[in-house]
């Protein structure tokens, strides 16, 4: 997954690539088709991999290619795009695409701050677990087996963590309290 610290310079000569094989893509097809929408998928790419400002940069290049590609393309009979009467439906197709481009750059840029959110909160939650030795803290998943527990709970219940992992949590009931 994304490293905040440290990214590999490949990812970004990848993400370029793609960029350009999208472009070039755009510009060999006749107007009308929405091939510009892969720039959502290039940026998507880039947004599992690169920093976040340089998935901004990304973002803003995509933009630019998909303006560029509408100026560069030509129509299906080989005219200039420029000279087609239908002009209006090309341009809202774009814009939709940049839209789009942009829309999956916030959204993705968003769940991943989340999901780094929720990474810090759950080692965070286990450095405070491991610390308390006096108190049993068990997690049970949603089965209701054992899923974590810390060193309180091996110490009270007298198994470790390797004998109750993935076990059922009665197992941690005294016999007479599952009969009643």
């Amino acid at each position: 997954m994304y490293s905040s610290k440290l990214y590999n310079p490949k990812d970004f000569v990848l993400t370029l690539i793609l960029a350009g094989g999208v472009f070039t893509f755009d510009l060999l097809l006749p107007r009308g088709f929405a091939e510009e929408m892969l720039y959502t998928g290039v940026v998507f790419f880039a947004t599992q991999r690169l920093p976040r400002r340089m998935v901004y940069v990304v973002a803003i290049g995509c933009t630019a290619l998909t303006i560029i590609g509408f100026a560069l393309t030509f129509t299906s009979d080989g005219a200039p795009s420029s000279l087609s009467w239908p002009f209006r439906f090309p341009i809202i197709n774009r814009a939709f695409c940049i839209a789009g481009i942009w829309a999956i750059t916030l959204l993705a840029l968003q769940r991943r701050r989340a999901m780094e959110a929720l990474r810090t909160s759950e080692d965070r939650f286990g450095l405070v677990a491991e610390s308390i030795k006096d108190y049993g803290i068990v997690m049970l998943d949603p089965e209701g087996n054992v899923a974590s527990w810390n060193a309180g709970a091996a110490h009270i219940f007298g198994y470790s963590t390797g004998e109750i992992l993935g076990r059922p949590h009665s197992l941690l009931y005294a016999p007479l309290a599952i009969d009643s």
